[in-house]
């Protein structure tokens, strides 16, 4: 009964932890939101996860909404910037959108972060050879 007690109050204390639905339909604005809230009711600032804010960047990035992939990436670059991770994706955004020296620039420092990045190595070969 004690531990079945426990799960349930963290499953109540912590019901608004997840975001109803999916966070395209609320944008970066409604996840940063959402997060602001959390970090009010908690009493600490809680980000966003990086996988979320990444997910949600390819997915503008898929609609070519360029600008506001590009936006969403460089937030994550901010707030976490020893993530390989965030720079290829913002590397790639960048490429999309034509700028191929903020390509080079990001998926330099992606390879940089991890050496083991084949897909910012291939890119930055690519953009190289142009």
């Amino acid at each position: 009964i004690v531990l079945s007690s426990i799960y349930d109050g963290l499953k109540y204390i912590y019901a608004p932890w997840p975001i109803s639905g999916d966070p395209m339909s609320i944008g970066m604005a409604g996840v940063q939101k959402h997060f602001k809230e959390l970090s009010d009711r908690y009493g600490y600032q809680i980000d966003p996860p990086e996988s979320m804010v990444n997910q949600l960047g390819y997915q503008y990035l898929f609609q070519n909404k360029l600008d506001d992939a590009i936006d969403i990436f460089k937030w994550n670059v901010q707030h976490y910037p020893s993530s390989w991770n965030v720079y290829d994706s913002l590397g790639e955004a960048y490429a999309k959108a034509g700028d191929t020296t903020l390509a080079i620039k990001n998926y330099e420092k992606a390879i940089g972060l991890n050496p083991q990045d084949i897909n910012g190595v291939r890119a930055l070969k690519k953009l190289k050879a142009r």
